[in-house]
């Protein structure tokens, strides 16, 4: 059971699957998804900010054997909401966003409304082809220099690109000798991905506030993908961040989470956190 008070944490099964969940600090909940394969704990430096907006910050780590499609890991989402119980406000980034649009429109009961960074309601063969190479990187098919190299073309912004240091050569995957990668999990996390099909007629059943919040330069989920699922989910709000590629999340921090609690609050003061 979740206090409303401090930092605590726990796991549930489900079908199988073990998600690890950690509360960190008070305030009205806030679910933060991203891609299975990496530690929700690289969200935490983000956690004493939300949480100075008003925002409990609840991270959760999917550690099942199985690979599963996106509207299935929806549902044992949906489910460890039902354990807890909590019924939050929802922020997905990148395959997080894919998770959190796919909650909103299972259980609008254990969802207040979504924030979808770096989405997409359909697949591009440009995104099909880039997580069929990111499969053969896993599986060590490609020496980690031109992994790397690959990692910061499709992700990165031009003017990030122009001067690379070791903080964006860090968000292009931690490759190299001192990394740990759990590669049997980064590829069930990318075939998920890349069996996430057309979803825009679906989406059009959410029944809670989103916003949408796409990346100018990001050539994984493009704004022209993010401003389609805006217009399929009825009500959707859209923003973009400017000079930001897929990585934005973390290159753009102040901007997205100025856009993110403005969002929020808004929402929120309307009505949404009863």
């Amino acid at each position: 059971m979740l206090s409303p008070t401090g930092s605590m944490g726990g796991h549930v099964t489900v079908a199988g699957q073990r998600l690890d969940y950690e509360v960190l600090g008070t305030g009205r909940p806030l679910l933060f998804l991203n891609n299975i394969a990496v530690p929700s704990s690289s969200m935490r430096p983000f956690a004493p900010l939300l949480n100075s907006a008003g925002y409990q910050l609840v991270l959760v780590d999917r550690l099942g054997p199985r690979e599963e499609s996106i509207e299935a890991m929806a549902g044992h989402l949906g489910a460890l909401l039902d354990a807890i119980p909590l019924r939050p406000w929802v922020w997905g980034w990148s395959q997080g966003a894919f998770l959190a649009q796919e909650l909103a429109l299972l259980r609008p009961d254990r969802v207040r409304g979504a924030v979808l960074l770096g989405t997409r309601g359909r697949p591009t063969r440009f995104f099909r082809e880039y997580l069929l190479a990111c499969e053969e990187i896993e599986r060590g098919a490609v020496p980690d220099a031109v992994a790397t190299v690959f990692e910061l073309l499709a992700t990165m912004s031009p003017g990030l690109l122009s001067g690379a240091d070791d903080t964006v050569f860090a968000l292009a995957g931690a490759r190299g000798p001192d990394a740990v990668r759990d590669r049997a999990r980064a590829v069930r996390s990318l075939r998920a991905s890349r069996g996430y099909g057309n979803r825009l007629t679906a989406l059009t059943g959410v029944r809670v506030p989103c916003l949408v919040l796409s990346f100018a330069h990001d050539l994984l989920c493009p704004p022209q993908l993010g401003r389609e699922v805006a217009g399929a989910i009825p009500g959707c709000e859209y923003q973009e961040v400017p000079g930001a590629g897929h990585h934005g999340m973390v290159t753009h921090a102040v901007e997205v989470l100025s856009a993110v609690t403005a969002f929020l609050d808004r929402h929120s003061a309307a009505g949404g956190s009863a």
